[in-house]
């Protein structure tokens, strides 16, 4: 039905936008992909894409073959990072190393015969062995059926150490104590002339003429036993603690000689040339580059002595040196087997407190 009113207004070209306008059209065009020659790094949208979204999905395929195709091209940043975004394709670790020739035949044969030879004589030094030991057993009478007859005759005598006689006790605690006197006094002594003679049989300290008649000196006094220089000191001064005391010394002495020129002699050369650099005397070497060097092996040494000692000491008392080994002796001459044991528990107490607090010592020194 045609309108009154007035004349119908001209229609005008629709512009082929929701908007309307060119430039309406131009600003909500959609942008090109990045496939298809847009940036690798933003959305179709132009926004740029989330750092996480790069990280776990990458660029676009597209652009990973230009990327890779053009990776010598671009500077050293962007080459690097090509690198890492294309390491799945690197060749594995290890597969451009040479790999080893296979042995020949000669070779192989070389190394069956040293196989065969190393059994031979694995062999024959299981067999010299076997046979050592077979003579021992012969030439020493060991015999363990004699064993098993005298188990009855142990379990009789342990039958009557019980039970212990706590009436020698105190005479016991007294002996022990005496015993340890013994021991801390030889030890003591030991270490201070064990010093000068460890230094003298050190190979690279002493020079020839000094090393060899020192570390024979050594080795000739060092194979006598402590209980063998009880029974000289005792024979020269008399009964009581002072020969024991003159017999640990004497064997102390050498064998903490012996412990301390290996020492000096596996000491770093460094520090003793530094010293030597600058000058200073021999006396000055020997403070200043050695000492430090081997004091902690000493005192580790010393502390080891002074448990062996112990029980030297407690042995030295049978041949009249002192110390509760003579009690002990005393008693089981008197076949007093209650008393004895008491004394054997309170050389065992002190064994083992002496050893806990030498462990304990080393422990904090060394």
């Amino acid at each position: 039905m045609p309108r009154t009113g007035g004349a119908r207004s001209p229609r005008r070209p629709s512009s082929g936008h929701a908007v309307g306008g060119r430039a309406a059209a131009r600003r909500h065009r959609a942008r090109p992909r990045p496939g298809a020659g847009g940036h690798p790094g933003r959305r179709a949208d132009g926004e740029p894409r989330p750092a996480a979204h790069v990280q776990h999905h990458g660029y676009p395929q597209g652009h990973q073959r230009g990327a890779r195709a053009d990776a010598r091209r671009q500077p050293a940043p962007a080459r690097d990072r090509a690198r890492l975004r294309h390491a799945h394709h690197r060749i594995p670790p290890g597969a451009d190393r040479l790999r080893r020739p296979a042995p020949g035949p000669h070779a192989r044969s070389h190394r069956r015969d040293l196989r065969r030879r190393g059994g031979g004589l694995r062999r024959a030094a299981a067999f010299v062995g076997l046979v050592v030991f077979a003579w021992l057993l012969w030439d020493t009478g060991a015999d363990p059926v004699r064993l098993v007859q005298g188990l009855p005759w142990i379990l009789d005598f342990v039958r009557r150490t019980i039970p212990p006689d706590p009436r020698v006790l105190p005479a016991a605690l007294a002996a022990a104590l005496t015993t340890v006197e013994i021991a801390l006094l030889g030890t003591a002594v030991a270490a201070a002339l064990a010093l000068p003679l460890g230094f003298l049989s050190a190979r690279n300290i002493a020079p020839g003429a000094v090393f060899y008649p020192a570390r024979v000196w050594l080795n000739f006094f060092r194979s006598v036993d402590t209980l063998v220089y009880a029974l000289v000191f005792v024979a020269a001064v008399g009964l009581g603690p002072f020969p024991g005391v003159l017999a640990v010394i004497a064997y102390t002495t050498t064998s903490l000689a012996k412990l301390y020129s290996e020492a000096i002699e596996g000491i770093e050369p460094g520090p003793v040339d530094a010293v030597r650099a600058t000058g200073a005397t021999r006396l000055q070497i020997v403070r200043y580059g050695v000492l430090p060097q081997v004091l902690p092996l000493f005192l580790s040494y010393v502390l080891y002595r002074l448990e062996t000692n112990i029980r030297a000491a407690t042995v030295l008392g049978f041949v009249g040196a002192g110390g509760i080994g003579f009690y002990l002796q005393t008693y089981l001459r008197m076949i007093d087997y209650p008393a004895a044991s008491t004394v054997l528990l309170v050389t065992v107490a002190m064994v083992m407190v002496v050893d806990g607090i030498s462990s304990r010592l080393r422990d904090r020194l060394v």
